[in-house]
């Protein structure tokens, strides 16, 4: 199913000053691309970006992109290079 995602880009959680003197950079969507639906950042770009989300809506093939990026094979193919380079 697409989807509008809010990813600020850079970790939400309040007690981030506790790490670092910055923003920490982080995603609310790792695994994720236009075959998926849209992202924003700030609220005020949110009605931008719905208008652009309806308009593609038939166009979104988030199925397909999950079969290619995140299927087992290439899961595992993930998880044993990086479990082999330790």
């Amino acid at each position: 199913m697409p989807i509008i995602a809010w990813d600020h880009g850079w970790w939400t959680d309040p007690v981030w000053p506790a790490f670092s003197e910055n923003p920490i950079p982080a995603t609310s969507v790792p695994n994720f691309s236009k075959e998926c639906g849209e992202k924003f950042k700030m609220i005020s770009d949110f009605p931008k970006t719905f208008d652009r989300f309806w308009a593609n809506i038939d166009f979104y093939t988030p199925r397909a992109y999950i079969e290619k990026e995140v299927s087992f094979e290439v899961s595992a193919e993930l998880y044993t290079r990086y479990y082999f380079s330790i």
